[in-house]
């Protein structure tokens, strides 16, 4: 069974509607919940990736790349966005990050060889991305045996989808392709890939849609209560992981190695 290379409507939508600052780290320093994520991510970045032939899928602007880049021995950058790689290009320039290697392409073919990288990652991308199945089968092939992936996949039964659906049908934000929390681990085994760990959170959607009707579920409170630590885990981390709430929360979080 194959892919259809057309059926991704948000490569035209990065394309026209994106800039470089809708994807910028710490874009919002009082967003103390957001900016938790976003170190999360390059903790793990750091544990992961030092000193190895990485794969930042879905690279955007190349946010978490570029945060420390001498981190790597070598690191593949792929996005199916001209736009998104053209400001990527120009923050490379003149810089002195190593062994940076841009590559148009689809996640669901990533036009690199068989087990090239140590290490892969892929952050607040895959539920934008159809037949994610494809992508999780490519990250099994280009990983190294004993290779790691860090990946994030969005939950289908979540607030989030209610409010990412009706974003995109009023502002033109990028469109979701999510699945059932109950298939991702079947997904990734079916890959090649073995979970090693697995961390839930956004209960919550945490952020608006532009529709009056939604402020209930997306008022700042909720990243009020939920960022808030315990033995230095966010609450809504506690919360979201725990069952039955992980089948409702809807960002998931895998640490996988290749079999």
């Amino acid at each position: 069974m194959k892919y259809s290379k057309n059926n991704n409507p948000n490569r035209k939508i990065y394309n026209t509607k994106y800039s470089d600052l809708n994807l910028k780290l710490f874009n919002d320093l009082g967003n103390s919940y957001v900016n938790e994520l976003i170190n999360i991510r390059l903790e793990l970045i750091q544990v992961y990736g030092k000193g190895k032939t990485v794969l930042d899928l879905c690279c955007g602007t190349g946010e978490y790349t570029l945060y420390n880049p001498n981190l790597f021995k070598q690191v593949y950058c792929i996005d199916f966005s001209t736009k998104m790689l053209a400001f990527f290009r120009e923050r490379l320039e003149g810089s002195n990050a190593p062994k940076v290697k841009l590559i148009l392409s689809d996640a669901r073919a990533i036009a690199i060889k068989d087990e090239a990288v140590d290490f892969a990652f892929s952050f607040t991308s895959l539920y934008h991305v159809p037949d994610v199945a494809f992508v999780i089968k490519e990250i099994d092939r280009v990983l190294r045996p004993g290779g790691y992936a860090v990946f994030e996949l969005g939950n289908t039964h979540s607030i989030n989808n209610l409010v990412a659906e009706v974003s995109h049908k009023r502002l033109g934000t990028a469109k979701s392709f999510l699945i059932p929390f109950g298939k991702m681990a079947k997904m990734i085994s079916l890959a090649g890939l073995n979970i090693i760990q697995h961390r839930a959170f956004q209960i919550m959607p945490m952020w608006g849609a532009g529709s009056k009707l939604l402020i209930p579920v997306t008022h700042p409170f909720w990243r009020s209560l939920l960022g808030v630590k315990i033995r230095k885990r966010m609450f809504d981390e506690i919360v979201s992981t725990a069952w039955p709430f992980r089948y409702f929360a809807f960002r998931h979080l895998f640490i996988c190695q290749k079999i």
